[in-house]
């Protein structure tokens, strides 16, 4: 007669079972050496080492097999072609650099009037694309600091290994970035640039490493899923499609600020002829008021552009000292200033400097038209005077616009 045998789950009892079929469980790892069972005749659950009969089963059980450590997985990955690490390396540094750059300039151009009036010069660009180009792989060891990878390598499945077959620390992963500013991109520098690129592809496609990784990292790829490679095109489609409208809108400028341009005063409607040498921005001030910002390269001056309405009983004398106490944090100016008439209007004339920088004067001129208050700030950068001819000409013709 075939023995009936159980086996425990937790609390729950489970069976009968015959021999074989207890065997069968024993061979498929559904119990273990700590897996306890029961069978008529016994006193109690027993551990199956502890019943002779089943002990043998156990012991032709073969081990389960060893777990990959991620060194090892590392170590089995093969070697990252040359294109698939340019192209993890040009949308790191696309998409870093439209970051960095957007960051810089506006930090830049808040802290210093010359750096604003510098990086809007013909040609800056370029200049200042090179002169950054250390602080996007800074940022690039940064990103790699705090997320592991970065979004061209995460994309692509490209990996900085360590000889060893360790993951890149993330200061060896920024010793590495030293490497590739100086042999990989040539600084970044045109021409050089393409010099070293040529330089580590050829060595790439001979099996070999690149210069800067050579006894130190191998650059590995896992195998790309369905879906890395349209989603990578679409990424590296969107970063392109930003630095082209980018570079047609400073070439837009560059050509405007050449030849002058018409603009459009968006409260009344009225459109204007701007005198070359002008550049146009459109911003908001502390006060999250629109203001437009002419700015000049070659004067030094920029021309702020403004609208206020006017609370009924409320002189432009009334108006001036309101102003001045509002600014009073950034301006000191001199109020309530002088009367004068622009353009058939009623307008006060108002001198004063930057608190922060009293080398940087301020011109301003506010009219009154209706309950409307507009303003011309002639703003000149650090001992720049901000009249001149080609400030006052657009002064008027902002004015001509209400």
């Amino acid at each position: 007669m075939n023995e009936k045998w159980w086996y425990a789950v937790g609390r729950e009892r489970k069976g009968p079972f015959s021999s074989e079929e207890l065997r069968g469980l024993i061979e498929d790892g559904t119990l273990t050496s700590r897996s306890l069972v029961w069978k008529k005749g016994f006193d109690g659950w027993l551990s199956i080492t502890q019943v002779s009969e089943l002990s043998d089963a156990i012991d032709t059980v073969p081990p389960a097999l060893p777990i990959d450590t991620p060194r090892e997985a590392n170590i089995e990955l093969p070697m990252a072609g040359p294109w698939r690490r340019f192209f993890a390396r040009l949308i790191d540094f696309w998409a870093l650099g439209l970051v960095t750059a957007y960051i810089v300039g506006v930090a830049g151009s808040y802290i210093s009037a010359e750096f604003a009036l510098w990086i809007m010069q013909p040609g800056s660009d370029y200049l200042f694309g090179w002169l950054i180009v250390p602080l996007i792989l800074l940022t690039e060891a940064l990103v790699y600091a705090i997320f592991g990878t970065t979004l061209g390598k995460s994309l692509l499945g490209v990996k900085v290994i360590s000889v060893a077959g360790y993951k890149a620390s993330p200061s060896q992963y920024a010793r590495r970035l030293i490497g590739v500013y100086w042999s990989g991109i040539g600084t970044g520098f045109p021409l050089v640039n393409l010099f070293t690129m040529a330089h580590q592809n050829g060595r790439l496609s001979r099996g070999r490493s690149a210069s800067y990784d050579e006894g130190e990292f191998n650059v590995k790829a896992s195998k790309l899923g369905f879906f890395r490679v349209p989603i990578t095109f679409l990424v590296m489609a969107g970063l392109f499609s930003v630095i082209v409208m980018l570079n047609v809108s400073s070439e837009q400028d560059k050509r405007a600020a050449q030849s002058g341009f018409t603009w459009t005063n968006e409260v009344t409607g009225k459109t204007v002829s701007i005198p070359s040498g002008w550049i146009h921005d459109s911003q908001t001030n502390g006060d999250d008021q629109p203001i437009d910002i002419f700015s000049n390269t070659e004067t030094g001056v920029f021309v702020i552009f403004a609208v206020e309405e006017l609370a009924p009983g409320f002189s432009l004398v009334d108006y001036a000292t309101m102003w001045a106490n509002a600014t009073a944090g950034s301006m000191k100016l001199d109020v309530p200033g002088t009367s004068l008439e622009m353009q058939g209007y009623s307008a006060r004339r108002i001198t004063g400097h930057l608190v922060s920088e009293e080398s940087q004067k301020l011109d301003a001129v506010v009219v009154r038209r209706g309950r409307q208050v507009w303003r011309v700030v002639l703003l000149g950068a650090p001992g720049r005077v901000p009249i001149s001819e080609n400030s006052v000409t657009l002064r008027e013709v902002l004015f001509s616009s209400i």
